[in-house]
């Protein structure tokens, strides 16, 4: 059952990049792979940067503006299996470059890595924002419940069962004046 979150990424692209192809944590970097760039992380922040720079107004190594937002110039995604997934790490590594492919296209470049550090076995999967004919990738909560969705099937294709969600739980936001009563004591709806 594997869980995914993403982060992203306004600075220190080359940070990240040197973080998740760490060869302490990926079995001297047996488990890093570089999708349309190098699993070198110097060669692969070069080629980001290049792609990136052709179609953004921005520069890859821009540092963080106080001013203005900066742009996320990567985002890095973690795929965490849980410990009793029957997963090995080579087939984690395997899961974890199909499910990138088939989430984020095959013209983005992306490092993918396996980490065999913690009690779990976890891919780390850096993508570039813009591939390489151009296009951009957003992310937010219905992208993200995407590549979650793609997650699952392609696991289950390999035997491993996603996590359950709970179909009958209902996820809503409360406003600020409901959420203030409610805190008071004195909303209406609590009441009824």
């Amino acid at each position: 059952m594997p869980y995914i979150k993403s982060i992203p990424i306004r600075s220190t692209v080359n940070r990240s990049i040197a973080y998740i192809a760490n060869k302490d944590k990926t079995d001297d970097l047996l488990y890093v792979s570089g999708l349309n760039c190098s699993a070198v992380p110097t060669i692969a922040y070069s080629e980001m940067k290049l792609v990136f720079e052709e179609y953004s107004k921005y520069k890859f190594n821009e540092a963080i503006s106080m001013n203005e937002k900066t742009p996320i110039k990567a985002i890095h995604f973690i795929q965490s299996f849980h410990p009793n997934d029957p997963v090995t790490a080579e087939l984690a590594h395997s899961i974890a470059k199909e499910w990138a492919v088939k989430s984020f296209g095959d013209d983005r470049q992306m490092i993918v890595s396996t980490h065999l550090d913690k009690g779990h076995i976890h891919s780390h999967i850096i993508i570039n924002t813009y591939s390489i004919s151009g296009k951009k990738f957003n992310d937010n909560q219905t992208t993200l419940e995407a590549v979650r969705n793609l997650s699952d099937t392609v696991c289950m294709h390999y035997g491993i069962q996603p996590i359950l969600k709970n179909e009958n739980r209902k996820s809503h936001s409360l406003k600020y004046n409901e959420w203030d009563s409610k805190k008071k004591g004195a909303s209406w709806k609590q009441q009824i």
